[in-house]
């Protein structure tokens, strides 16, 4: 790409390079982040920019992308995304000399509208919880309405993860399925995400039950059950792939006899039954207190750890 004169370097090309040798050259992406970019690029910037000579691009050019992702539906997230692909990239284009000026400039994106999240009543969480009793993976679903961990988080933590003594959880990376790779543990969202969970009475004493069955299990099945020692795994030892937790959640709600939502409306219903915005915040791993605001209503563990408990004491 370096060697090419710019009247024969294309926009679609030239984002596409700044992904594969500039971006991924400089920090290692997330799977799933790269795969958001690779999107952009191919189902927004290629089909609207992407025969455009990088020379000959222009602000309105980039307006009209824009426009026409808001006119198709596209969320402002999706935007967000698509503009943090082709800005970067025509940074670079002026660094290497292909552009004398980048014409991505205040290009507005549409306003952001907030729609209203969905929560789960403490009715609802205690008839879930209920039936959760019932489930082999019963912890999981507990440590998801009460605790909020992402689907990732709680499906990626392994018993190193884990202080049976303190009753503490460290929240370190995330298990999602990767494209050419299958099942693979990641690193988290930002760096507030890496966290501690201090785990309130109940939830200490299903972890140790559960730390016990693992033991028995290995013992009666094989010493190379569960090899990677994962928390939540299938009866074969293996980890629970996120499309079959769904698919559990889903059969949970109709156990329930609760109305469905989505896996994502356990995390935020537990954030909006802790003591205060603050500990929230910190118990998510949210990258700032501004996130949390947006949905929900520096804290010691001990105080986290209180609120927790009193939390479990409803539904337990």
């Amino acid at each position: 790409m370096a060697q090419l004169p710019a009247n024969m370097i294309f926009v679609g090309d030239y984002c596409q390079y700044w992904l594969d040798v500039i971006k991924q050259g400089k920090v290692t992406l997330a799977p799933k982040t790269y795969v958001g970019y690779k999107a952009a690029i191919d189902n927004w910037i290629r089909p609207s920019l992407g025969r455009i000579k990088i020379q000959h691009l222009t602000r309105q050019q980039i307006i009209e992308l824009f426009a026409l992702a808001a006119s198709k539906g596209a969320s402002r997230s999706l935007q967000v995304q698509i503009r943090a692909v082709i800005k970067p990239a025509l940074d670079e284009a002026v660094i290497n000399g292909y552009i004398s000026q980048s014409p991505f400039i205040r290009i507005p994106l549409t306003r952001k509208t907030k729609a209203n999240p969905k929560f789960f009543t403490k009715s609802e969480v205690a008839e879930i919880l209920k039936a959760a009793n019932n489930h082999p993976n019963s912890l999981r679903w507990h440590l998801g309405l009460i605790y909020g961990p992402r689907q990732g988080e709680c499906l990626g933590l392994q018993w190193s993860d884990v202080d049976l003594e303190s009753g503490l959880v460290t929240i370190s990376k995330q298990l999602q399925r990767v494209t050419g790779k299958g099942l693979a543990l990641v690193p988290l969202k930002t760096s507030k995400a890496y966290r501690s969970l201090p785990l309130a009475d109940s939830a200490r004493q299903m972890v140790n039950a559960l730390h016990a069955a693992h033991i028995t299990a290995r013992n009666v099945h094989d010493p190379k059950w569960n090899p990677h020692e994962f928390l939540f795994v299938t009866p074969n030892g293996t980890p629970i792939d996120p499309a079959n937790d769904r698919k559990h959640w889903v059969s949970l709600l109709e156990s329930a006899n609760v109305e469905y939502k989505s896996i994502h409306t356990a995390r935020r219903t537990a954030g909006t039954m802790v003591a205060n915005i603050n500990t929230a915040s910190k118990m998510l791993g949210h990258s700032s207190i501004q996130v949390t605001a947006d949905y929900y209503a520096g804290i010691p563990l001990d105080e986290m750890r209180n609120s927790l408990k009193s939390v479990e004491d409803i539904f337990i």
